[in-house]
């Protein structure tokens, strides 16, 4: 009888650790009332409760299952006691739009108790909600849309358009001043009068002399200025390039040719490629002579006032 006992003792000390582990997992799941109507919200819970040391995966849930919806969707909670059994809840708020019976299938729960390689699963039991439409009187008389309450209103109320219309003719006022800054002010256009070629090419002529320029000695720069006055004037007076051309090529124009005064206009120039290109220096008659040739060869050639010019004079 003493070496029964003492099997029977051993037998319950073996045994003793495997009941620890091998507590029941379970899975429920729980909704506050079966039937609701349509649109209203409820609260459904999802519960694991296994062994503190096994790996449990908790199902993911999707926003939108057996045609009901997750207005709110809640953490996974997580409780454990001294037994060393722990609880994972997580609690959704979900509704439901279409009317009927809605059939929440099970949700599975995947865990690994320790020691052990194989995954179990554990679902949790399948529910049935109602979602019920609301209840019409079909036997009472239609009644009328409530119209529509009109709200006093208050300065408050207008004050955003207020302020728009204040801020557009604010900036249409700053846009006028502006435009108005940017247009240049308009003036009275001045026409300067044309002076007639031959007119700026004897008062240069008179300038020149006034600078007296060879009686300093400065030959060169005499005669220099002098053709240029003539070039400029012949330029102007028959519309040619005269400033580049050379002296024969002035000397064959037609219209000086033409003019039968060719020597005093050849006189001046070819005295003026002495000077310029053999630095020769003429004698202050020579000088005095060029000058008055200058002035004879721009008088005989000056424009004829037209008959219109010359009614507007008179």
């Amino acid at each position: 009888m003493r070496r029964l006992n003492q099997i029977f003792t051993s037998i319950l000390l073996c045994i003793m650790p495997l009941g620890t582990y091998a507590q029941i997992d379970s899975a429920y799941a729980k909704l506050d009332t079966n039937v609701i109507s349509i649109g209203d919200q409820i609260s459904f819970r999802l519960t694991f409760t296994g062994a503190s040391r096994s790996n449990t995966v908790f199902p993911i849930v999707p926003d939108t299952f057996s045609s009901l919806e997750i207005v709110k969707r809640g953490q996974i909670d997580t409780v454990s006691d001294v037994s060393g059994t722990r609880t994972l809840s997580q609690s959704f708020v979900i509704t439901g739009f279409d009317s009927g019976y809605h059939v929440i299938k099970p949700f599975e729960f995947k865990t690994i108790k320790p020691g052990e390689v194989d995954t179990q699963t554990v679902v949790s039991q399948p529910l049935l909600l109602q979602v019920k439409t609301l209840d019409v009187d079909t036997t009472a008389a239609f009644k009328d849309i409530k119209p529509i309450e009109e709200v006093p209103s208050s300065i408050w109320d207008y004050l955003p358009w207020i302020l728009l219309m204040a801020g557009i003719i604010t900036g249409f006022i700053f846009l006028v001043k502006y435009l108005k800054s940017r247009k240049p002010k308009s003036k009275p256009e001045y026409i300067a009068p044309v002076t007639p070629s031959h007119i700026k090419a004897l008062n240069a002529l008179e300038e020149l002399e006034r600078k007296g320029l060879w009686q300093q000695g400065k030959h060169r720069a005499f005669h220099t200025e002098l053709t240029d006055i003539l070039r400029i004037f012949i330029s102007e007076r028959w519309n040619i390039g005269a400033m580049e051309m050379t002296t024969d090529e002035i000397m064959s124009l037609s219209f000086i040719t033409n003019t039968g005064k060719t020597d005093g206009i050849g006189y001046i120039l070819h005295m003026a490629d002495l000077v310029k290109f053999a630095k020769g220096i003429p004698l202050g008659d020579e000088n005095q002579r060029c000058l008055a040739l200058a002035r004879s060869f721009v008088n005989s050639n000056a424009p004829i006032p037209t008959s219109t010019e010359t009614n507007g004079q008179s």
